[in-house]
């Protein structure tokens, strides 16, 4: 079943992180009557079922986390979780707030010491004395 059909339920990563879900599909199992099944196509099974997948204290990372799931009273879920692939990365307006314009910083450190290499030695004198 494809993960994009699911309902899920996520408790966010702490604060400062986003994740992604890299999985695409899920095994799920079902119990139902073999009419129930065969009337049902993919996405009106999946929108029977609901997920809740906890990603409070993990840190930058891929994971591989269970998805519990939740079913309505249609049909019953043979499996209580399946597996999902989670990757946690910082969230770059984070990184940002933490250590702004780390490149413009040692670009402005070079060119001000380019600027001091290029002045010609005054040897102590002021513009003037010379």
């Amino acid at each position: 079943m494809p993960v994009s059909l699911l309902n899920i339920d996520v408790q966010d990563p702490d604060n400062g992180f986003n994740y992604e879900i890299l999985s695409s599909e899920i095994q799920v199992g079902i119990s139902a009557t073999a009419d129930e099944i065969l009337a049902y196509n993919a996405a009106q099974i999946a929108h029977q079922l609901k997920g809740s997948l906890n990603l409070a204290g993990y840190d930058e990372g891929e994971y591989t986390l269970p998805l519990k799931l939740q079913v309505t009273d249609k049909f019953k879920v043979l499996n209580d979780s399946v597996d999902l692939e989670i990757k946690i990365t910082k969230d770059k307006t984070q990184e940002e707030v933490e250590n702004p314009n780390p490149e413009e910083t040692s670009e402005t450190t070079e060119a001000a010491a380019q600027s001091e290499i290029s002045q010609p030695e005054n040897n102590g004198k002021t513009e003037e004395e010379n």
